[in-house]
C-alpha cells in the first residue's frame, strides 16, 4: 500500500513538473516588486513608491505641433507594450525609471553608473494588423521597440508575462498610470489604485460597445482611470517558482472622458488573449533584418549595416549599368541578358530592405505589407533567375536535338522571362491569398512584425525556406549534370575532323560555365547560412558565430563587383570600349563567353 501512495506522489510530481515545464516567463529577469520607505501619498489614486513599479514606462508620441501622453509596461529589454490608440503621431519616444516627469533624472554623472532612468526613441511601431479605432476600439494593442536596450536596475525592470499558459482568473488588480486626476490635471507623478473585476456588461452598457473574451472591464467605487492612463498594465502579485512575482494581466484601453465620474468602470485589453502575438513578435523583430530574404539575423549595428548596404547597391548599379549590359556590348549574349534581369532582381530587394531599415513605413501598414510582397516578389525572382542559368547551361551542353534548342535565342529569352518572373508572380499571390485563407499560425503575416513574412516559426519554410531549398537542389542537380555533360563533349570533341574550332566553342562555353558555376557557389552560399540560422535560431550560441552572414548577405552587390567586374579582361574591355576600339565579329556574338568579359 505504501508504494502504491509513493507511486501516486512521484506521479503527481511528474504531472506538476510538465505543467510548468510548459510555461515559462517571457523575460526571466521580470518583476520582483520592492517598496522602499520614502512612500509618497489615476483619479483618487495614491502616488506610488520609487522602487514599486519599475516596469512602468512613459509614453509620448508627437508631432511637431502637439503631443499625446499615454503609460506603457517594460517588458523585456528592448520592448514597451501599450495601447495602439496611444501613437496618433509620427514620433515617438518613451521615458523609463524616473517617476517625476516634471524633471526626469536622465543618464549616469559617471561612464561606470547604471542610468537611472532613460529617455529613448522608438525606432518602430507595431500595431496590431487588426486593429481599427473606427471599430470599438478592439485590438487595441501595440509593441514599441526603443532604439537600444536598456539595463535593467532597481529603477527599470520588466513586468512579468507568462508564455505557454493562462493566468488564472482574479478579481483585484492594481492599475497604474500618469494620467489626469480628478482635479483635470495630468499628475507629474506615478499614481496607482485598487480596481476589480466586474461584468463585461457593465462596460457595455456604460459606452454601449460590444466587449469580447479579449477585454476586462474592472473598476473602483473610489477611484478610476482617466485620460493619459491608457496603456498602463493592470497587474497582480503572484508567486512563481517559489518567488512573488508581479504579473501584467492587462492595460488600458479606454473608459469615460470625464476624471470626476469616480466608480466609473474602464475596459482594458487583455494580455494572455494576445500572448502569442506578443512572443512572436518580440522573439523576431528585436533583430534587425537582413539577407537576400530579408530573413532576420543578429543585431549588428545599423549604422554599418546601411554603410555596407550603399555601398553594395552602388556596385550594383555599376555593374547593371555601366560596366557590363550598357557599356560593354559584347555581353548581350543571352546568358548576358539573364544575368542581368538576376542582378536587377537582386538590386531592387536589396534596395527595398534598405529602406526598410531605415523605418520609412510605419507597422503595420498598407505601405509595409506592400513592401514587404515587393520585396518577397524580387528575392523570388532572383532565385528563380538563377535556375534559369543553370538550366540554360545545362541545355548549352545539351546539343542541338535538345527540344529546347528549337526555339531561337530571342525565343528562348522570352520563354525565361514568362518563367522566373511568372513564377515569383505565383508564390506572391500565393502569399497573399494565404494570410487571408490560412490559420495565422502557419499563415505568412506579411507585414506584421516586420515588412516581411514572419520567420520566427515553421511557417517560413512553406513561403520562403522551402522553396529556396528545392531551388538550390535544382541548381545544383543541373550543375552537376552539366558537368557531366562536358566531360562526355570533351571526348566527342576529339573525333571530329575540325577538332580545333570545336576546342575553341567548347572553351568559350567552358569559361562561360565556370563564371556561372561561380556566382551560383556564392550566392547559394549565403543564401544556405540563412537557411542554417532559421533552424538553429534559438541557439545563442550560433546566432553568434553566424553574425558574419550579416555582411555577407548585405555585401552581396560588391562580392560580384569585386569578383566578376574588376578582373583585367574586364578593365581591358572597359578601356578598349573607351577608345572606340571595339571591333568584334557579329557573327560570334551569342558564343562570346561571359568569362572573356569579366
Amino acid at each position: 500500500m505504501s508504494g502504491v501512495k509513493a507511486g501516486i506522489v512521484v506521479l503527481a510530481f511528474l504531472l506538476i513538473g510538465t505543467s510548468e515545464g510548459s510555461a515559462y516567463l517571457l523575460d526571466g529577469n521580470c518583476a520582483v516588486s520592492r517598496t522602499d520607505p520614502g512612500t509618497f501619498r489615476i483619479a483618487g489614486g495614491t502616488e506610488t513608491s520609487t522602487y514599486q513599479n519599475p516596469w512602468m514606462v512613459l509614453v509620448i508620441s508627437h508631432n511637431r505641433v502637439n503631443q499625446y501622453r499615454c503609460s506603457g509596461s517594460l517588458i523585456t529589454s528592448r520592448f514597451v507594450l501599450t495601447a495602439a490608440h496611444c501613437l496618433i503621431f509620427s514620433y515617438t519616444y518613451v521615458l523609463l525609471g524616473d517617476h517625476q516627469t516634471e524633471d526626469p533624472q536622465i543618464g549616469c554623472p559617471s561612464e561606470n553608473c547604471i542610468p537611472k532612468s532613460y529617455l529613448i526613441d522608438v525606432d518602430k511601431k507595431i500595431i496590431h494588423q487588426n486593429y481599427n479605432k473606427r471599430q470599438e476600439l478592439k485590438f487595441d494593442i501595440a509593441l514599441l521597440r526603443m532604439a537600444s536596450e536598456v539595463t535593467f536596475s532597481d529603477y527599470v525592470r520588466p513586468i512579468c508575462l507568462l508564455v505557454g499558459e493562462q493566468m488564472e482568473d482574479l478579481s483585484v488588480f492594481k492599475v497604474t498610470g500618469w494620467g489626469k486626476t480628478e482635479n483635470q490635471e495630468s499628475s507629474q507623478s506615478l499614481l496607482t489604485t485598487t480596481v476589480y473585476k466586474g461584468g463585461r456588461w457593465f462596460c457595455e452598457i456604460k459606452y454601449r460597445l460590444q466587449t469580447d473574451e479579449s477585454q476586462i472591464c474592472a473598476g473602483s467605487q473610489t477611484s478610476r482611470t482617466c485620460i493619459g492612463d491608457s496603456g498602463g498594465p493592470l497587474s497582480a502579485e503572484r508567486s512563481y517558482g517559489g518567488i512573488k512575482r508581479v504579473f501584467q494581466y492587462g492595460f488600458v484601453s479606454y473608459g469615460s472622458m470625464n476624471c470626476t465620474d469616480i466608480g466609473t468602470f474602464s475596459v482594458y485589453t487583455k494580455v494572455s488573449y494576445y500572448m502569442k502575438w506578443i512572443k512572436d513578435r518580440t522573439t523576431v523583430s528585436g533583430s534587425l533584418t537582413s539577407g537576400v530574404g530579408m530573413v532576420p539575423l543578429s543585431e549588428s549595428s545599423p549604422l554599418w549595416q546601411t554603410i555596407v548596404m550603399v555601398i553594395s547597391l552602388i556596385c550594383m548599379a555599376f555593374t547593371i549599368t555601366v560596366s557590363a549590359y550598357l557599356y560593354i556590348k559584347q555581353l548581350h549574349s543571352l546568358h548576358g541578358k539573364c544575368f542581368m534581369c538576376y542582378m536587377v532582381a537582386l538590386f531592387i530587394s536589396h534596395l527595398l530592405l534598405l529602406l526598410n531599415l531605415w523605418n520609412v513605413w510605419e507597422l503595420p501598414s498598407i505601405s509595409c505589407t506592400t513592401s514587404g510582397l515587393l520585396g518577397y516578389f524580387f528575392v523570388m525572382a532572383a532565385f528563380f533567375w538563377l535556375s534559369v542559368i543553370s538550366l540554360d547551361l545545362w541545355n548549352t551542353f545539351s546539343g542541338t536535338s535538345h527540344s529546347l534548342n528549337r526555339y531561337l535565342p530571342e525565343h528562348r529569352f522570352l520563354a525565361y522571362n514568362g518563367f522566373a518572373w511568372g513564377m515569383a508572380l505565383a508564390m506572391t499571390c500565393f502569399t497573399i491569398v494565404a494570410d487571408q485563407v490560412v490559420d495565422e499560425d502557419w499563415a505568412p503575416r506579411m507585414g506584421t512584425n516586420q515588412c516581411w513574412i514572419y520567420t520566427g516559426d515553421n511557417a517560413a519554410l512553406i513561403y520562403f525556406f522551402g522553396p529556396m531549398i528545392l531551388l538550390i537542389a535544382f541548381n545544383i542537380t543541373m550543375f552537376i549534370l552539366t558537368t557531366t555533360r562536358i566531360m562526355k563533349v570533351k571526348k566527342e570533341v576529339r573525333n571530329f575532323a575540325q577538332q580545333k574550332q570545336w576546342n575553341k566553342k567548347l572553351s568559350s562555353d567552358m569559361r562561360t560555365y565556370t563564371f556561372f558555376l561561380w556566382l551560383f557557389i556564392i550566392m547559394s552560399l549565403i543564401s544556405s547560412l540563412e537557411i542554417v540560422y532559421f533552424l538553429v535560431r534559438k541557439n545563442e550560441s550560433w546566432r553568434s558565430v553566424l553574425k558574419v552572414a550579416d555582411y555577407l548577405n548585405w555585401s552581396q552587390g560588391t562580392i560580384i563587383f569585386g569578383f566578376f567586374i574588376l578582373r583585367p579582361s574586364t578593365l581591358k574591355l572597359l578601356r578598349e570600349r573607351i577608345k572606340g576600339d571595339n571591333n568584334e565579329d557579329p557573327g560570334t556574338k551569342e558564343q562570346i563567353s561571359l568569362e572573356n568579359k569579366i
